[in-house]
């Protein structure tokens, strides 16, 4: 399969050197590995006409900070893919999409379908592929803090209510992105504790997976709102569930018996799913199949 990807080169979420490191993994480092790839950099209009010959052409996204004006797309007949990233984000690239058109092209990313439907609609083709992780990023060391849960990411949004709301609960550490445990430093911030929250009000995120895959006992937000559950974990065998009613008592729980042999075992499961189910590998082999779908 041969793919065209035409995007800015700073592209902050393609260069290697944001904290987010894991879309860079998946496109750039990974996606090239199963398929042959035409990456194409431009910073001046590009005129689509001029592409190689492909069998799909795939966008990161068109709104100016990640894609260079595409000049004649509409006259391109190759099959277009575009990555949707967090869907909320649509009003952002409505002028752009509208411009070219791609309102009812094909899309895929990690949101689930009715979240994304919720922004974009029901005329386009939509796909939920987990991008997944690099193995190579993480570790099981021997942990440093069994006696604190780890809480980590950006507050004081919205999207993080209850996230906020687990930093007034004793035994939990908040760690901001200000302390320089972002991209690759991340995964050693989580080698050092035994347990971790993912928390995230209205959509679920990647930490989802990297708190698990580092080797933590993963808490994580399932609240019938964002979508938590479509990752497949298993409350109380891959995962410890909590929302809004519960999130104290099961880390009291938690801190008054970590030692407990059960929560090792918790946290081997879910590494070991994560392993089998949410590499980067897995994430490159289901947009394949879903190009080959659309094709």
């Amino acid at each position: 399969m041969k793919i065209n990807f035409i995007f800015h080169p700073d592209n902050p979420f393609l260069t290697g050197k944001h904290f987010d490191v894991l879309y860079y993994d998946f496109f750039i480092k990974e996606l090239p590995k199963h398929c042959q790839v035409n990456f194409i950099k431009q910073i001046e209009p590009f005129d689509c006409q001029s592409l190689p010959d492909a069998d799909v052409f795939l966008l990161y996204g068109v709104h100016p900070r990640f894609c260079p004006r595409l000049l004649n797309i509409d006259k391109v007949q190759t099959p277009k893919i575009m990555f949707a990233g967090e869907s909320h984000c649509r009003p952002w690239h409505a002028k752009e999409l509208n411009f070219y058109g791609m309102n009812d092209q094909c899309f895929f990313g990690n949101n689930t379908e009715q979240y994304f439907r919720k922004f974009y609609g029901e005329d386009p083709s939509y796909r939920q592929i987990i991008i997944g992780l690099d193995p190579d990023n993480y570790t099981k060391n021997q942990r440093i803090y069994k006696d604190v849960i780890l809480n980590s990411g950006t507050l004081g949004r919205k999207h993080y209510m209850l996230r906020q709301q687990c930093n007034k609960v004793n035994g939990v550490r908040y760690v901001g992105p200000k302390e320089g445990f972002v991209g690759r430093k991340y995964p050693q911030l989580l080698s050092r504790y035994a347990a971790s929250i993912a928390a995230s009000t209205y959509f679920f995120g990647l930490r989802y997976l990297e708190i698990a895959f580092a080797g933590c006992v993963p808490f994580m937000e399932v609240n019938g709102i964002n979508g938590a559950e479509s990752l497949g974990y298993i409350d109380g065998e891959t995962a410890i569930f909590i929302d809004d009613n519960n999130y104290i008592e099961k880390f009291n729980e938690y801190l008054q018996s970590f030692n407990d042999r059960k929560w090792q075992d918790i946290a081997n499961n879910a590494h070991d799913f994560v392993m089998q189910n949410y590499q980067v590998s897995h994430g490159v082999q289901r947009l394949l199949k879903y190009i080959e779908e659309i094709l």
